[in-house]
């Protein structure tokens, strides 16, 4: 077998029909709409591990005061290991206190976490601020910082006196956290934690002592963190579950409350990750808008074996290859890594209906794709070669 030539199939029609905003969608309507279900997201041996880069913000009074995290090299070796204890927690996944019947475990969430520079601003005003207020300014003046994520240490008070934090959630434009009352260099691990669930709102994950989803059949539903049915002591109709106890104290392992170790349980033993969740943290990196944040490349690529319709935007950080006698129509944008190619196996075929390839960053192209086929027989016989089809408009750009 030999690789030939790509052959593409150019469909002139007079009409350029636009891409629905269809594509822009994160989360699945239904249950049966599985290319934006968590479950199909749930990570595996094929996985790669996928990085976010990240600037953190220390916001101080006009004077340059203020912040326990100080400009020096003692405070920024701080910094670096709280993103090492944060890693950490993503990496080591911890067994849920309240197992759930057939739930699967995933030991590694595969999501990692790179501090890239750290920024220091003199604005009493912002300084003090618990909102979008250092966004906005961040936007004015320093475009180019939006490139990272960025997490924001504020020196705002409010009325509480343990730590805090304030995400934007899922899919938001421009994402960001900001924490207050963390200036306790001696307790890294618990920050970590802090900033683990704080993050877990910007993959999409939410409480479970208040607003994750509580509809047993919602296509969003974490049935392996609440179970299949309603609990015995749960005052709900049989189609919900009640939300989970909650406090930082609160002890998973004590059977005379509810408050467990998951994620966004609200205790200072939060650590597990249930697959769906994991799901729901791949999904965003490859739906969401955090996917602008992040990096990544396995070599291990992804197989598509049998008919598949991607009607969503997403980014890709492995190879793909369509097999034999399957089909791959793409009808939204597909952005690709740096290092990534798609290739199509003789009596495979892609489709682009309208669709675009792309690269996933700015500064850099992607592979390309490769078609195989069989240069001694004829392109039209059935099998023999691999296709590629545009049609509707598509577009493949910023290849090699």
């Amino acid at each position: 077998m030999r690789k030939i030539s790509l052959i593409i199939i150019l469909f002139l029609l007079i009409f350029q029909y636009g891409r629905s905003q269809e594509c822009d969608r994160v989360l699945a309507n239904d249950i049966y709409d599985i290319n934006l279900l968590a479950s199909s997201y749930i990570p595996d041996s094929i996985t790669p591990i996928v990085t976010i880069k990240v600037n953190v913000n220390v916001w101080r009074e006009n004077d340059g005061t203020g912040s326990y995290w100080l400009d020096t090299p003692a405070f920024r070796d701080s910094l670096k290991m709280l993103f090492n204890y944060l890693n950490y927690q993503f990496a080591v996944n911890q067994i849920y206190s309240d197992p759930v019947s057939n739930a699967e475990f995933i030991p590694d969430t595969k999501v990692r976490f790179e501090l890239d520079t750290v920024y220091y601003y003199n604005d009493s005003n912002l300084a003090h601020s618990f909102d979008s207020a250092p966004l906005l300014y961040m936007i004015a003046n320093y475009p180019e910082r939006l490139n990272n994520f960025n997490y924001h240490l504020s020196l705002y008070e409010g009325t509480g006196t343990s730590a805090a934090g304030l995400a934007t959630g899922y899919n938001e434009i421009n994402q960001f956290i900001i924490s207050i009352r963390q200036y306790n260099q001696q307790n890294l691990w618990s920050f970590a934690t802090h900033m683990k669930h704080e993050f877990g709102h910007n993959f999409g994950l939410e409480h479970t002592y208040s607003c994750e989803v509580t509809l047993i059949n919602s296509p969003e539903f974490l049935r392996d963190i609440f179970g299949t049915q309603t609990q015995s002591w749960c005052n709900q109709p049989s189609t919900s579950v009640c939300y989970h106890d909650k406090g930082w104290e609160c002890d998973p392992y004590d059977s005379t409350n509810t408050c467990t170790n998951a994620v966004m349980g609200g205790t200072k033993d939060e650590g597990h990750f249930s697959a769906l969740q994991c799901g729901r943290l791949h999904r965003a990196l490859r739906v969401s808008t955090l996917r602008k944040y992040a990096y990544g490349y396995f070599s291990i690529p992804l197989i598509i074996s049998n008919n598949q319709m991607w009607d969503y935007n997403g980014k890709f950080y492995q190879d793909i290859i369509v097999d034999s006698g399957a089909t791959l129509t793409i009808s939204c944008t597909i952005e690709m890594v740096q290092n990534a190619k798609i290739t199509i196996k003789p009596g495979g075929k892609l489709v682009l209906d309208g669709g675009v390839l792309t690269n996933a960053y700015v500064d850099s192209t992607w592979k390309g794709i490769q078609v195989l086929g069989n240069s001694s027989v004829s392109q039209l016989t059935s099998g023999a070669q691999g296709i590629v089809e545009l049609k509707n408009g598509a577009i493949i750009s910023n290849a090699v």
